[in-house]
């Protein structure tokens, strides 16, 4: 009834949900498919005036009628007639039958006509009766009134096919309840508050109303004039209340008939706001029209009532998870990122309600908006609420840090090692305070360096910049990240050499990466005897005779050189 599917081509049916599968061999493949249709809905028409869900009165023997199908276009609520397009039916052929539009009674008896385009119907249904049987009332539905009202009704009979008889002054009128309505050759009149049953007979033939008679009323009011609801869910209608002559007032809800300016965010459904969509919608109510003769201005009165329709938040992102303060001094709120159930995501900074615990801290407005501000030393939680979530963040409030220290300023490190940096604040009144851990850390090159916390980790070969603050206050540290070596060696560990002579070794360094480097100038060069040999930079030079000891060290590494001269 939604698609049908043949060798894998899809043919659209009507509007709803369908799971396609396909097997072979053994193996399956499934996906759910849903059918819309582009028009939000069908009315069927009679000369210009629509009929939908309504009950059509025909005699046998009348004329055909003409009736037309117009769709609305769900887009821009254009509308189209569709009367050739759409597919008539009736449900009993043997009452009435329709052929594009063209209806022509054939029997007595009732009957659905029914049309249908592209997934949207609409029903009238169709009384025929035999001449001489039906009477019908002008207007038909049941009626509201107020006290001293008047309303004129008319009837009507059928004396033969394809014509009617006005009988409002020969019929029968009568009231159920005279004390609450009477009625005098079709005009009503309200007389207390109450209800009763109009009735018109004729040549045996009669047909009744209701009327609900209401006490007068000066004033129409609504509990609530702003709602606020989330996406595909449903709300009760607000409360409406009357005021009577003495100032009592009563609850008149049901006597409201509701309209939505936008049914593609909201619509009244059974009594009930049902949101389709995110977005703002004015909701309307107002007394059902009616042909009464009434002086009441109240008839006119028009209430309204903006309703938002949110989509529900599924979580909320901000930059830090807690707050510092500086006694005295404000700050702005914390920027809010919403993260939406269909995945959407909105800056919400501006609309989420804030509020603060304590009296440490307090949210106030100012000319730029709104701002939290420190008063006294301590804590607090600054909580924030938008739709149907809610986030909290710890506070802390300190007085102003007028400097701050921080030890080391540069650090040199071996690959993966770490090293904690020491941060001291000094308040106003000398007093310190351990900010190791409250700095914000961040590294120009995380390929270098890494700071979590409050100790740096050497990640690879190079040089970065931490920086990080407090209170406004900057500081940066510098660090060096080295190869750590691993061993140091010499190409010569024994020398036989004669006075004046010039010998120059290799020193070459191991480091943990694998690396190797020539390192004859950055080491630490000594002699145990200068009166026999002499050295800089690995250059040995023979001075006298005897023996001597040269050594390099680098780091924590050291070599030897044996020197014989003779």
């Amino acid at each position: 009834m939604v698609l049908t599917i043949e060798k894998g081509k899809i043919t659209l049916v009507g509007a709803g949900d369908a799971t396609i599968t396909a097997k072979y061999k053994g193996l399956t493949a499934s996906f759910k498919a849903t059918v819309t249709s582009p028009y939000s809905e069908l009315n069927i028409l009679r000369g210009g005036a629509s009929l939908t869900d309504q009950d059509l009165e025909m005699v046998v023997g009348d004329e055909d009628v003409v009736l037309t199908a117009e769709s609305t276009l769900t887009s821009d609520k254009s509308t189209l007639d569709v009367t050739a397009k759409a597919e008539w039916t009736s449900s009993d052929s043997s009452v009435a039958t329709i052929e594009e539009g063209k209806l022509k009674v054939k029997a007595v008896g009732k009957t659905t006509i029914t049309a249908e385009y592209l997934g949207v119907k609409a029903k009238v249904d169709v009384y025929v009766r035999a001449p001489f049987e039906v009477i019908m009332l002008d207007p038909s539905e049941d009626q509201l009134m107020f006290i001293g009202e008047k309303l004129e009704l008319k009837a009507e009979m059928r004396d033969r096919a394809n014509s009617s008889e006005q009988v409002t002054a020969d019929a029968d009128w009568s009231s159920s309840n005279p004390l609450y309505a009477t009625v005098s050759k079709g005009l009503v009149s309200g007389m207390t508050a109450g209800s009763s049953t109009i009735k018109v007979s004729h040549l045996g033939v009669n047909k009744s109303i209701n009327v609900t008679v209401a006490p007068t009323i000066t004033d129409l009011s609504v509990e609530k004039t702003e709602l606020e609801m989330y996406k595909n869910d449903k709300l009760s209608l607000p409360k409406v209340t009357a005021t009577k002559l003495d100032d009592v007032k009563i609850d008149f809800s049901s006597n409201m008939k509701w309209t939505s300016d936008n049914e593609d965010i909201a619509k009244i459904e059974d009594g009930k706001i049902v949101s389709k969509d995110a977005g703002k919608v004015t909701l309307t109510a107002k007394l059902p029209d009616s042909e009464v003769s009434s002086p009441l201005s109240i008839r006119g009165k028009i209430i309204s009532v903006e309703l938002t329709v949110k989509e529900k938040v599924l979580t909320f992102i901000i930059p830090d998870d807690r707050m510092s303060l500086v006694i005295g001094e404000e700050n702005p709120l914390p920027s809010v990122t919403a993260v939406f159930e269909d995945g959407g995501e909105a800056d919400v900074s501006n609309d989420i309600e804030w509020t603060v615990t304590g009296a440490n801290a307090v949210v106030k407005t100012t000319s730029s908006g709104k701002v939290i501000k420190g008063l006294n030393k301590g804590s607090a939680t600054l909580k924030g609420t938008y739709s149907n979530k809610m986030i909290s963040m710890p506070v802390t409030i300190e007085p102003k840090i007028t400097k701050i220290v921080v030890e080391p300023k540069s650090i040199e490190l071996n690959i993966k090692k770490t090293k904690a940096i020491k941060v001291t604040g000094y308040y106003v009144d000398g007093k310190t305070v351990n900010l190791s851990s409250k700095m914000g850390w961040k590294s120009s090159n995380d390929e270098v360096a890494t700071i979590p916390s409050n100790s740096v980790k050497a990640v690879g070969e190079g040089t970065a910049t931490l920086t990080g603050s407090y209170q406004g206050q900057s500081a940066s540290v510098i660090v060096k990240v080295v190869p750590k070596l691993t061993k140091l060696t010499v190409d010569e560990k024994s020398l036989a050499l004669k006075p004046g002579d010039v010998k120059t070794v290799k020193l070459t360094a191991e480091y943990d990466t694998g690396a190797t480097a020539s390192v004859n100038d950055s080491a630490v060069w000594t002699t145990s005897k200068a009166t026999v040999a002499k050295v800089t930079n690995g250059k040995i030079e023979v001075v006298g005779k005897g023996t001597a000891t040269i050594k390099a060290k680098l780091d924590t590494k050291t070599v030897s050189i044996r020197v014989t001269v003779k």
